[in-house]
């Protein structure tokens, strides 16, 4: 593990500590993330909502350098979100994450095709993942601009943000399962509020 990797578990850690929340077990690869700058960037209280669907609630922050997203999903599955170049599938970034067993599942994802393969550079981190009755809720961030060839950097301007989730767990981290024509999206979304 790098050692940005740990000062940055240890500032997560520490931030949870202050905000008096736990963190669940995490199975998930390691970030490539940097430390977050010094200006405020809450993982509790987001300034931007945006409904993708009827089911999926997305939430963010950001400041100068990095971007917190909380997604809200009503299923017990996995959660998919994503940052397109093209409003598609491919190319683009993802995140793709669950809770199963009360461990959570958090991988860092790039699509060339319809089949998402691990990043090569782990550029997403798991905040907190939870599975509440028929709800899942992932907090997670990434650099605006990771400068990893297999990430869409965060621009200003609109973004094609897409977002899939499956009613069930993946059996392990490498069977992620189609999500289905009618549990994925795309829209184009100003990020970067006011920038």
């Amino acid at each position: 593990m790098e050692k940005s990797t740990v000062v940055l578990m240890t500032v997560l850690m520490v931030a949870f500590t202050s905000f008096g929340q736990t963190t669940a077990q995490c199975t998930c690869q390691e970030s490539n993330s940097t430390v977050v700058e010094e200006d405020s960037l809450s993982t509790t209280n987001f300034s931007y909502h945006e409904r993708m669907d009827n089911r999926y609630t997305l939430s963010w922050n950001f400041n100068t350098s990095h971007i917190v997203f909380r997604c809200r999903v009503k299923t017990n599955g996995y959660i998919g979100l994503g940052i397109s170049s093209s409003g598609r599938m491919f190319p683009a970034d993802l995140a793709i994450g669950w809770v199963k067993d009360g461990q959570s599942y958090f991988f860092d994802r790039y699509a060339r095709s319809y089949s998402p393969m691990l990043d090569d550079h782990q550029d997403w981190t798991l905040i907190s993942a939870s599975e509440e009755g028929r709800y899942t809720t992932l907090v997670m961030m990434r650099a605006l601009d990771t400068g990893d060839d297999q990430d869409v950097p965060i621009t200003t301007g609109e973004n094609h943000v897409i977002f899939s989730y499956r009613p069930t767990d993946p059996d392990t981290p490498n069977d992620i399962l189609y999500h289905g024509r009618r549990r994925r999206g795309s829209k184009s979304i100003i990020l970067l509020v006011g920038v």
